[in-house]
This record gives C-alpha cells, structure tokens and sequence, in this order.
C-alpha cells in the first residue's frame, strides 16, 4: 500500500471516530461480517430431517392408479377413478448408533444417527419405511349401479387393504 493510500485510510478513520453515528454503523458491519465469518466456520448440526432425507417419498397417486386399472379389468366396472384415505403419513426410520456411560451415579445415554457420505451429500442410513395404512376407498365408476359390480369390488379391495365394507363406498359415474 502505497504511503499516499495509508494517509488517506488514517483520514478516514479519523473521521468516522469523531462522528457517533458513522462510528456505529462501522461497528455493527464489522459485528456483521464476524457473525457471517462465524457461521461459515462452525459446522452445521447433523440433524435428520424426515421430509429432506426421505429416501422415499410415499405417492399415493401410484397406488390410487393401480387400483383404478385393477378395479377396470372387472366385468362390467368400465371407466374408474378412485379416492384413498390414509391413516398417517409415511416415515423412514433411521439407522442409529447408541452409546452408554455409567459412572456409578448417573446413566448416560447418547443416540445419534448414522450419517453416509456420499461424496457431495450426506444422508441418513435408512433402515426401512413404514408407508400409512389405507383406511378408505372411494370409487366412482361406469358400472357402479350394478349390484354384482358393486359387490365384486367391495371384495376385491377387503382382500388388498384389510378393510370393512363400511369403509368402502362404490357410486355410479355420471354419463
């Protein structure tokens, strides 16, 4: 730095020393760019965020379409649009590692989850994913009024989901 640039610094500085404000506001950026030379330096939290490192995000479209396809090869059942009601939501369960302490007095228990690089990301072990059980089924189709339809079904997705008649309802479509 040259010794004309180092005057003009020194000016400077003395200026903003003699003026509160311009003094504040020096300080409250120098305060800024610490706290954000900070966060960049500290490494984030590893924890596990259930919606971003969901290795599988349950579609209950998928599901509702192949029911509608299954449901049309029915005799008689035509064109089919069907609606799914769910108990919950999905959820992935992942891989922890447990460790525990005991001196005498007191247990210590410390879980964290087990965390695989993958070169550019970082994700959570999956261990499995338990998917929400259907609980209802709605079905709109061309041959809805038919008794027989009705019944073939209802029976046909008792078998597939566990479920009463009573959670099942079957409308005729409009023509």
């Amino acid at each position: 730095m040259s010794e004309n640039n180092k005057e003009k610094l020194m000016l400077l500085f003395g200026k903003i020393k003699k003026d509160k404000k311009s003094m504040f506001i020096v300080i409250l950026g120098l305060i800024g760019m610490v706290l954000v030379f900070l966060s960049e330096a500290v490494p984030e939290s590893e924890t596990v965020d259930k919606e971003k490192n969901s290795v599988y995000s349950y579609e209950s479209r998928d599901e509702r379409k192949e029911l509608e396809q299954f449901i049309g090869k029915i005799k008689g059942a035509g064109k089919v649009s069907v609606m799914l009601k769910y108990e919950g939501t999905a959820e992935n369960i992942y891989a922890n590692n447990l460790t525990e302490q005991s001196n005498g007095e007191e247990n210590r228990r410390e879980e964290e989850h087990i965390i695989l690089d993958k070169g550019d990301m970082e994700d959570g072990l999956l261990l499995k994913s338990v998917f929400p059980r259907v609980t209802g089924v709605a079905v709109v189709c061309e041959g809805g009024g038919s008794s027989s339809v009705k019944n073939e079904i209802t029976q046909l997705i008792k078998a597939l989901y566990n479920i009463s008649s009573s959670n099942i309802s079957i409308s005729e479509m409009n023509s």
